[in-house]
């Protein structure tokens, strides 16, 4: 599990052209059937209060989108990593992230800005897009950064599905040693690869097909209710 903390900074400057940005790089903390990424969110919630601000600076073509993010956000805490530390005196945004951020537990910690050009730069570099804040280090990734690290993650999961599938023969995998099975193998023989695999192949297929229907259904249904709720 991967745990980021989306600063206001990413909110605030999201423009009607990052019209992808929305599905790709929001929905799947929202995505409860994956559950491999989660935000960050301070104990006392404060976090909720400066995204619902910089959804005020939002422009209206796109503000109903992440207004439902947001609703749904709120409403399933177990979507959301609490960190143990209080920003409720801390009156700089980029501060109260960083404060966030540094105390994460248990993984690499990470924020999420909109882009390098447009951050203040709070606490300078050490290294690679990497900030030093309370004594340890922190990632600093612009939203295409993310949106590429997210993206890559799912689609290696997808390949190791594949895998699993096209593998399913007890006599056909990696560690057998057996020459005859390999992806190299187009003798059309009997041995365990060939008209099998083919057909492994496309159950491979459908299997990544019916998967990626779920997923976008259940996203989809999430938006469209949570539209409705607003309206």
């Amino acid at each position: 599990m991967a745990v980021y903390t989306l600063t206001t900074n990413l909110i605030e400057n999201i423009t009607p052209s990052d019209d992808g940005l929305f599905s790709s790089l929001f929905a799947p903390f929202i995505n409860e059937t994956a559950k491999k990424y989660k935000i960050a969110i301070d104990n006392k919630k404060v976090i909720y209060t400066l995204y619902a601000n910089a959804l005020k600076k939002v422009n209206k073509e796109v503000k109903v989108h992440y207004a439902s993010w947001l609703k749904s956000f709120s409403k399933r805490l177990m979507l959301c990593e609490e960190v143990d530390v209080d920003i409720t005196g801390i009156d700089d945004k980029d501060i109260a992230f960083l404060e966030v951020a540094s105390k994460i537990k248990g993984c690499k910690k990470k924020i999420i800005i909109y882009s390098t050009q447009k951050y203040s730069y709070p606490v300078k570099y050490v290294g690679d897009y990497i900030i030093e804040y309370n004594g340890e280090e922190i990632l600093v990734l612009d939203k295409d950064k993310a949106n590429n690290e997210i993206n890559s993650n799912t689609s290696n999961m997808e390949i190791n599905e594949t895998v699993y599938i096209n593998n399913g023969n007890n006599n056909c995998n990696n560690n057998s040693g057996n020459n005859n099975c390999n992806n190299n193998n187009t003798s059309g023989d009997n041995s365990p690869i060939g008209d099998n695999n083919k057909v492994k192949g496309k159950k491979s297929i459908k299997y990544k097909l019916a998967i990626g229907g779920i997923i976008t259904g259940i996203v989809a249904s999430l938006v469209a209710n949570y539209i409705w709720d607003i309206f």
